[in-house]
């Protein structure tokens, strides 16, 4: 087992938090974002909930254990979205130019560093849940005749999840929108273009520089000790 009881109960206990967290800043910011966050990080928690049945075997079935990684897939693109919602933020909250030479004026406003502290943290946590997850699942493909291949399937799950994200940010798509296929693949190819391409190469390439930075940092074990 690779996720023990102090790391479930101390993510549970994180996201009770966010959630107070989240309360007390719609309350000062008066922006409904960060109530909808709280909605973006349970989604992004499902994935971890769903590692946390396999690893402690409370499905032990050959095909329980398909039918959960399958959704692990469905929900995974969910804690690597929420990094987008920065793009809400604005930055004329921040500064304001003084003069004509791009001198700036760095504004002490406390309500929009508090909404901007607050996406960060659900950014945050959304990859922590996440890459948590997938850490857990990299650690039992070891074991497994495809174990040599895992970075590669990682990779692949990094791209997948990047064209999920995609459609979900700007065609607002949601996961539970992944029946509505064909309507999905017609306004993706009506709307290719090179920012297509850029933005899930480039997400997938941050994905996988982020993951691999945190497992390698973070999740294995010093060989000296």
């Amino acid at each position: 087992m690779y996720i023990i009881k102090k790391n479930i109960i101390f993510n549970g206990a994180i996201f009770i938090l966010f959630i107070f967290i989240s309360i007390i800043t719609f309350i000062v910011v008066k922006d409904f974002l960060h109530i909808f966050l709280v909605w973006n990080v349970f989604l992004a928690l499902i994935p971890y909930a769903l590692t946390i049945l396999i690893d402690k075997k409370i499905v032990k079935k050959k095909i329980g254990i398909i039918i959960t990684l399958l959704l692990w897939l469905f929900f995974f693109p969910n804690s690597m979205y929420i990094i987008t919602d920065l793009i809400y933020i604005n930055s004329e909250e921040f500064m304001a130019g003084i003069g004509s030479y791009d001198v700036f004026l760095y504004l002490q406003n406390t309500p929009s560093y508090l909404g901007l502290f607050h996406i960060y943290l659900g950014g945050i946590l959304g990859l922590l849940y996440g890459f948590k997850s997938l850490s857990v699942l990299y650690q039992y493909g070891k074991d497994m005749k495809c174990s040599k291949y895992r970075d590669i399937i990682v990779i692949i799950i990094f791209g997948l999840s990047s064209f999920a994200i995609y459609v979900g940010r700007f065609f607002r798509y949601n996961s539970w929108d992944f029946f509505r296929v064909f309507s999905i693949l017609k306004d993706f190819f009506e709307s290719l273009s090179w920012f297509t391409v850029f933005f899930i190469l480039s997400y997938t390439l941050l994905l996988t520089i982020i993951f691999y930075s945190f497992k390698f940092n973070f999740l294995q074990k010093n060989k000296s000790e």
